[in-house]
Order: C-alpha cells, then structure tokens, then sequence
C-alpha cells in the first residue's frame, strides 16, 4: 500500500495534474498511445465519479494501413460513452471530421493540431471549470504543449 502511494509515473505517463485556477483535474499520458491503451484508458475513464468528463484525445502513430479503421473505432468508443465534451486533436481524427462533415456530433471538436485545440481551450476556459480531463496521445504528437493553454 504504502508503495502504491509513494508511485510516482514516468512524465507523460498516466501523470494526474491539478488546474487550480479552473478547479480541474488532468488525467495526462501522453507518452504512447495505441488502439488498445487508447480503449482501456477511455474505459477506465467512463468509469471515474465526476459530473464533468472531458476526453482530449490526439492521434495515434504507426498504425500503417489500419490507422484510419483504428482512429475511427477509438472515436466511436469515445461517442458512446457520453462524455460532456469529445475533443480530438490530429490529422488522423480530423479525417473523420472530412469524412463526415454532413453529421453533426454533439460536443465534439476536432482539430488539425495542437495549437488549434489550444485556442479553443484558451477562448472556452469556462466550459473547462470543475472538470476532469483526460488528455493521450502518442508521443509523437507533443500533446504537453497543450497544458499551457488551461
């Protein structure tokens, strides 16, 4: 017991930050990502007790010839669990935002990059109050630079 309190996770991984300010918390793991950590993690998620959920989520690398089916499964796992707000971030994700420009998903944005999520964020700072956030990607995506924006 007292080791599992003591554990502290690598940086970017599974790392939980507090966002004073807004009252928040920050699920951050950003250290890799893949169809299956992507999965439990939302699972896991959907479990915790909190009336605000926000998912944050960035593209996952080096799926080759099955990225588009995996991305578009992770965002469908994401839809159906009802989080208050479905953000994701990446070429990859936003291509299911072209693909299906015709529907309209309810609190759901996508975003190219991470710059473009951070404005939102930045411009929409209320809707993130009293919230517990989940942010992961793959490392590839640097999904770090979007903490500076909450």
């Amino acid at each position: 017991e007292q080791a599992i309190k003591s554990f502290k996770p690598m940086a970017g991984r599974s790392e939980i930050k507090n966002l004073t300010k807004i009252k928040s918390k920050i699920i951050f793991d950003a250290y890799n990502a893949n169809p299956s950590s992507m999965k439990k993690v939302i699972e896991n998620f959907r479990d915790f007790a909190h009336k605000n959920k926000i998912i944050c989520l960035g593209d996952m690398a080096e799926l080759g010839k099955y990225s588009g089916q995996k991305h578009i499964e992770i965002f469908d796992l994401a839809l159906k669990n009802k989080f208050n707000l479905n953000i994701f971030i990446g070429p990859n994700f936003y291509k299911i935002h072209e693909q299906n420009k015709n529907k309209c998903y309810d609190n759901t944005y996508f975003f190219r990059q991470i710059d473009e999520a951070g404005l939102y964020i930045k411009e929409n700072k209320k809707v993130f109050k009293k919230s517990f956030i989940l942010l992961k990607a793959s490392r590839s995506m640097a999904l770090e630079r979007i903490l500076r924006y909450f």
